[in-house]
């Protein structure tokens, strides 16, 4: 994970000092960069990321004021009149923006291992071992699924369009969707207690769960 913040914080800096480095001396001291923030990341992304660029760009571009504007998803961006100079949000919600804003990206942020930013965005959804009645997808309509939050993209979105694309109508697929919005007990731990089915994860949150030995 650290590897990914390094990743991050290098790429928005090659982006900021092309797109601001050329305009600083053509603009006065004290200038506020807003900074779109859809709120779809984990907790972790904040802190491991987000924050840490944020800090460095304060330090690298001291002639700007750098200014957050937090929102809970991609439709509340398009319905704003703030204005805005850049927007951070998911692959999902930025698809949406694309199409329904005209936006466009210049930085995309991608585990380092991967090679296609395209190919690293992606979800499981989890069982017990022990669950021997759940080996395929069909098992799992009318039982109870949980996931850290619904706007998540790999960790639910894309999995409910799994579901779709297997013929299932995902809105009536479970018989209960709970949602953890990244509090404890989480998912790992209300499924270990028996009180979700499945669980739905983003590729990063499994990777933490495997690397935590859970």
């Amino acid at each position: 994970m650290g590897r990914g913040k390094i990743f991050l914080t290098a790429a928005l800096i090659c982006a900021a000092s092309a797109a601001w480095g050329a305009q600083a001396s053509a603009q006065a001291a004290g200038a506020v960069v807003r900074i779109g923030l859809v709120d779809n990341f984990a907790p972790s992304f904040y802190i491991n990321s987000y924050a840490p660029t944020i800090q460095y760009l304060k330090e690298r571009f001291p002639q700007y004021r750098f200014e957050s504007v937090e929102f809970a998803g991609a439709r509340e961006i398009e319905k704003t009149r703030e204005r805005l100079d850049f927007v951070v949000s998911s692959s999902g919600s930025f698809a949406h923006m694309r199409t329904q804003m005209g936006l466009e990206q210049i930085v995309v942020r991608k585990p380092v291992a991967v090679s296609k930013a395209s190919e690293s965005v992606s979800g499981v959804m989890l069982v017990l071992e022990d669950r021997k009645d759940l080996q395929t997808l069909s098992d799992l309509k009318g039982k109870v699924m949980v996931s850290a939050n619904a706007r998540i993209f790999g960790g639910y979105v894309a999995l409910l369009d799994e579901i779709a694309r297997s013929g299932y109508d995902p809105d009536r697929f479970f018989a209960e969707k709970r949602f953890t919005e990244f509090h404890y007990p989480d998912e790992i731990s209300l499924l270990s207690l028996g009180r979700a089915d499945v669980a739905f994860l983003s590729s990063c949150r499994l990777e933490e769960v495997v690397r935590d030995g859970l």
